[in-house]
């Protein structure tokens, strides 16, 4: 299934005129499962996140467009997101305070 991640990471393969066969030599994965994650067949994994990072070189503001559209996918947040939470225990009890008087604060309004 075809969305913003799929189309994004088909854009930076075309930008940087690579094929898939080369992609996978640069990678390491096999063309079967780039073209799934490509098509939307598969759930990008951080790895192969990291690894689109070093071979494309993307810059910082790049990165983020891409670590967000993963999360939109799947669901989850952001790979660096979750990463920097749990080096920072003192931040992720902020957040999971926030998220915690969020949900009350919406529990309380369906009332």
């Amino acid at each position: 299934m075809q969305n913003d991640f799929t189309n994004y990471i088909k854009v930076l393969r075309y930008k940087n005129q690579i094929g898939i066969r080369k992609l996978s030599k640069l990678t390491g994965y096999p063309m079967k499962y780039l073209l799934e994650l490509e098509d939307g067949k598969v759930a990008p994994t951080e790895e192969i996140i990291e690894t689109f990072i070093r071979i494309y070189e993307l810059d910082i503001h790049q990165q983020r467009t891409l670590y967000n559209l993963v999360a939109k996918v799947t669901n989850n947040l952001p790979f660096d997101v979750i990463r920097f939470l749990m080096n920072d225990p003192i931040e992720l009890a902020k957040v999971i305070n926030s998220m915690h008087l969020a949900n009350e604060k919406e529990n309380n309004k369906s009332r």
